[in-house]
């Protein structure tokens, strides 16, 4: 194979993943409308909205189409991702908001590895200099870190009988 046909694989393959993590966090976004996580998750699946538009573009500017199969694949699994063994057939429960917020850092991390490969590529690819890549990583890095305090947020309150949210803004706190 050469090397325009992994790196178009590549660029493929992290397109169809970013459509599915899209649909994953606006699924978390929807689910948790009574909560910050809901409206934090929300912003971020903006975010991601804007860098699948970004991505986009520069599979355009590499002449490379997504594809069509892996994109119907990414949405499928990221589909069966939600069948999981909570004891909640019909309800969305503290687990689900746990193992979803899991699944989109682990897509973040993977949108982290491709902003800085394809940082690597611009030598070899200058019309990747064209794209904020430096600022998608960086940007990349700070969603990581507010999905890692969600995660924390919503493991304590899977944990807790009461399911009250730790840092619940729109909560007086418990000593007020």
């Amino acid at each position: 194979m050469s090397e325009k046909h992994y790196l178009e694989t590549y660029l493929q393959d992290h397109y169809a993943a970013a459509t599915a993590g899209l649909s994953l966090a606006r699924r978390i976004a929807s689910q948790n409308t009574a909560n910050p996580i809901g409206r934090k998750v929300g912003e971020l699946a903006d975010e991601i909205e804007d860098e699948a538009t970004v991505l986009r573009n520069i599979l355009r500017a590499l002449d490379v189409s997504p594809s069509r199969v892996k994109g119907v694949s990414a949405r499928v699994a990221e589909k069966l991702g939600r069948l999981k063994l909570n004891n909640e057939v019909v309800r969305y429960s503290p687990l689900s908001r746990v193992l979803e917020l899991e699944g989109l850092q682990g897509g973040v991390r993977a949108k982290q590895c491709l902003w800085r490969a394809l940082l690597l590529a611009c030598d070899q690819h200058p019309e990747l200099q064209n794209f904020p890549l430096a600022e998608l990583r960086d940007q990349a890095d700070q969603q990581l870190g507010r999905l890692q305090a969600l995660h924390h947020d919503a493991t304590i309150v899977m944990i807790r009988h009461d399911r009250t949210h730790p840092h619940d803004e729109d909560r007086p706190s418990p000593s007020a």
